[in-house]
Formats: C-alpha cells, sequence, structure tokens
C-alpha cells in the first residue's frame, strides 16, 4: 500500500461510478467557516466532495481514483491549513481496549484500592 492509498477506501456513486474515499488529517481550523473553506476547496477537484469535522480536524473526501491523495493534500494546503494522510493503524492500536471496558478496569482499581484503604492495609 502506498503512502497516496494508506487510508483509502472504494465506494461507488450513484451513476455507478468507483469512487476511493480518503480520511485526511486537517490543521489549523477554527471555526466553521474554516470547514467551510476546506470543503469547498476540495470540492473544486472534479469529483471530489468532502466531510470536514473540526472536532476531530479531520475530512472524509470521496474522489475518483484518478485523484491522489496529494492532489487532495495540495488542495487543502492552498486553501491555508496543513494537510496530511494518517499513518496506517499498527495492530495494536485496533486491538487496544477502548470505552467502557477501560473505564470498567479503571472504576474496579479504583474500588479495590478504596476497599484496602479503609480497611487499614
Amino acid at each position: 500500500m502506498t503512502a497516496d492509498t494508506a487510508d483509502t477506501a472504494d465506494t461507488a456513486d450513484a451513476a455507478g461510478v468507483t469512487l476511493a474515499t480518503t480520511d485526511l488529517i486537517v490543521g489549523g481550523m477554527t471555526c466553521a467557516a474554516c470547514v467551510n473553506r476546506v470543503e469547498k476547496r476540495l470540492a473544486r477537484l472534479d469529483g471530489v466532495s468532502a466531510t470536514v469535522n473540526l472536532a476531530t480536524g479531520r475530512a472524509r473526501v470521496s474522489h475518483p481514483p484518478a485523484v491522489s491523495a496529494q492532489d487532495l493534500v495540495g488542495a487543502v494546503e492552498r486553501a491555508g491549513y496543513t494537510a496530511e494522510v494518517p499513518p496506517p493503524a499498527t495492530p495494536r492500536e485496533e486491538s487496544r481496549p477502548r470505552g467502557r471496558c477501560r473505564r470498567s478496569r479503571l472504576r474496579s482499581r479504583r474500588r479495590t484500592v478504596s476497599a484496602r484503604s479503609a480497611s487499614g492495609c
């Protein structure tokens, strides 16, 4: 897998044309107007549409396979922001426990420490 397709998936649009989906990390956005600028700049590329999330600093871009990730990064940078393709996830990151399970373990540890403190051990 090359850097151009590191975080890319294939989808099809309504006309049946195969589109690639690429995620980008976008930096420097501070407001909804910034999000709008990035989305519009990406949409200027033929066949490209994007959804940008200000809170996560990520853009999900649907584009024809002929448009490379570097073309997308260049469009975002021309809008005045930083952009990069995220590195591929490592197996350790994918298997790392998240959310409720992790919170549950932390609560259990706190109870154990509290019980030991209360018993005078």
